[in-house]
């Protein structure tokens, strides 16, 4: 009953003030839920919130807000969860793996390896508070420990550290997170992060949607070297993310700079990297789309330069990563025509030798491959010479 309505509380919209109050009420009646309050050797659990998903959606919940009274009582309820776990082995040994939570899970002939984990954590959630980068970077180390322990944690903790630490108002603290992030090298790690959707495209580029943190550091400098580290971070990670999981990360990562990210900074530097990796059947009609609004309509690509430099990326990213087997003609003759439209492209570019050795040999080739009716390529090639020599 009591927990019904702490779920009922969880329930109200975030504007009411009553929501706020269920972590303290967890941690008022946590004796009473493990059976705590009887003081008996082995507790007789009332209600085991170990193996409620609810329960650590909210714990994370108040771990990510802006509340101070709402961390302190979840990272307080979280730490008892762990300490009731290691004192009272009992009360798991007859559980199976099917029975936890993807949020928590615990074996028993692991308890060190697991509170050692655990602890760790707690680590790099606390620091993630300090306003002094010399005492972040110490722990960051323990990070990728972290995310590559056998004890499979789940990807949300992890992502929760990050989320806090870019909350940090501290802006060389914000910064050197980054950096830390950008250095990584392992490609099990660059996976991971790769993956985990709430990381990259929740807390990172929100994160680094800000054209100051690009900022050249001298005078007379053209290069940000902040921009060249995210870079090669994003090239890195593309080529690290395994092929299953990578068609559809790049295929989000073309959404996302189209209608989520405003500045055009982070959209030019991983579009960079986009253009150098290796080639992937990734993008498709919609995927094309994207590309065209983001080319086209990008509210923030205002400078001629820029939108040109932007234009011959795209090219090379569309050369790259489209899945030719599923355009149409039209996608492909949109997407061209968008991609050479104020850009001042000759045929003798290695812009348009590109588009057209791709027209030939990629486009061409799976249209026949597919028997599908298709325009001739020679007059697509004509018309695309014509128009380009115009300008």
């Amino acid at each position: 009953m009591l927990w019904q309505r702490t779920l009922q509380m969880y329930g109200l919209p975030a504007t009411n003030l009553l929501r706020l109050e269920i972590y303290g009420l967890i941690a008022r009646f946590f004796d009473f839920y493990f059976g705590l309050d009887e003081g008996k050797q082995t507790p007789d659990i009332r209600t085991d919130l170990r193996f409620e998903e609810s329960f650590f959606m909210i714990l994370q919940s108040g771990l990510r807000s802006n509340d101070s009274l709402a961390r302190k009582y979840s990272a307080y309820i979280l730490k008892r969860i762990i300490d009731f776990t290691e004192k009272y082995p009992s009360t798991i040994a007859t559980k199976s793996e099917s029975d936890w939570t993807r949020f928590f899970r615990w074996n028993v002939d692991k308890t060190k390896q697991y509170s050692d984990c655990w602890e760790d954590w707690f680590l790099l959630y606390d620091i993630m508070h300090e306003s002094v980068i010399h005492l972040v970077d110490p722990v960051l180390h323990r990070f990728e420990s972290l995310l590559n322990a056998d004890n499979g944690m789940d990807p949300s903790w992890w992502t929760l550290i990050f989320y806090r630490g870019f909350q940090n108002e501290t802006a060389s603290v914000k910064r050197g997170l980054l950096e830390y992030i950008f250095s990584r090298e392992n490609p099990q790690t660059l996976h991971k992060m790769g993956v985990e959707q709430g990381f990259m495209f929740g807390a990172l580029f929100k994160t680094v949607d800000n054209t100051s943190l690009f900022q050249v550091p001298t005078q007379g400098a053209l290069v940000s070297p902040f921009g060249e580290h995210f870079r090669a971070f994003i090239y890195r990670l593309v080529q690290a993310v395994q092929t299953e999981h990578k068609v559809n990360f790049l295929r989000q990562l073309i959404h996302h700079f189209s209608h989520v990210v405003s500045s055009p900074a982070p959209i030019l530097y991983a579009m960079e990297a986009l253009a150098e990796v290796d080639h992937v059947s990734a993008w498709g009609p919609e995927e094309l789309k994207s590309l065209r609004v983001l080319v086209d309509r990008h509210r923030n690509f205002n400078i001629p330069t820029t939108k040109k430099f932007l234009r011959k990326l795209g090219v090379a990213a569309t050369v790259r990563l489209a899945h030719t087997a599923t355009l149409s003609f039209s996608d492909i003759a949109k997407t061209v025509s968008s991609l050479v439209n104020e850009y001042p492209i000759k045929a003798s570019s290695h812009e348009f030798r590109m588009i057209r050795y791709w027209l030939e040999n990629d486009v061409s080739a799976n249209k026949k491959n597919n028997h599908v009716q298709f325009k001739s390529l020679d007059s697509i090639r004509q018309g695309l010479k014509d128009r380009i020599e115009t300008y």
